[in-house]
């Protein structure tokens, strides 16, 4: 799966411009590899589930009513100063949903995940989001101050729409060690606080130099 296969599993919630903007906006950050019609760049990273768990809450979460909404959130993502929803126990949203598309919502047991609007203030990002299980059960992920109505209307990914991207990204052919790929900004997370580092950062890598280059 590329980057643009990626945002047309969610174009319908939030339209083409919400998601041509989180594309260009990921590509530069180097959370997305740099991509085109001509040469869409696979999803080959080792991490590539948690990047595509980024870019689908960055493009859900964003208001697409909004026309500056889009260029605040990832001026603060770039800022460091970000953080993603987590649950009371400390569990990282992004994370757990990077399980899900990796793992599959039939095995990990989930039903439906909804991502709130996000609301940028000068101090970080304020959202919320759920995950809701199979069995009834379910977890509440936040950061910050997030509007009351804003779960209200969370856009919802259900079980066959995570199918579907869990299957494209599992199909996604590896790269082999003589195979190069775009390198992208190594992405981690201190609890929530997003953390993107371009430190040695190339236009290619090749496999065997992941482990050096991260």
């Amino acid at each position: 799966m590329n980057s643009y296969t990626l945002f047309g599993h969610i174009v319908r919630h939030v339209g083409s411009i919400n998601c041509s903007r989180a594309h260009v906006e990921l590509q530069a950050l180097g959370i997305l590899p740099e991509a085109n019609w001509e040469n869409p760049t696979p999803l080959q990273q080792d991490d590539a589930h948690v990047r595509a768990a980024f870019a689908l809450w960055s493009g859900l979460a964003i208001d697409p009513i909004n026309d500056g909404a889009s260029k605040r959130f990832f001026e603060m993502v770039a800022s460091g100063r970000a953080s993603v929803p987590i649950a009371d126990d400390g569990e990282n949203f992004i994370l757990k949903l990077a399980q899900i598309l990796k793992d599959g919502p039939i095995a990990m047991g989930v039903l439906e995940v909804r991502i709130g609007q996000v609301f940028i203030t000068d101090y970080g990002l304020n959202a919320v989001a759920f995950i809701m299980n199979a069995d009834g059960t379910g977890t509440k992920y936040q950061v910050g101050e997030p509007l009351q109505w804003s779960g209200n209307m969370a856009q919802s990914l259900d079980d066959l729409k995570l199918l579907a991207i869990h299957r494209d990204l599992r199909e996604t052919p590896r790269v082999w060690p003589d195979e190069g790929f775009p390198q992208t900004a190594t992405l981690k997370f201190i609890g929530g606080l997003i953390q993107i580092d371009h430190y040695g950062r190339k236009n290619t890598i090749y496999s065997g130099q992941a482990s050096a280059a991260q």
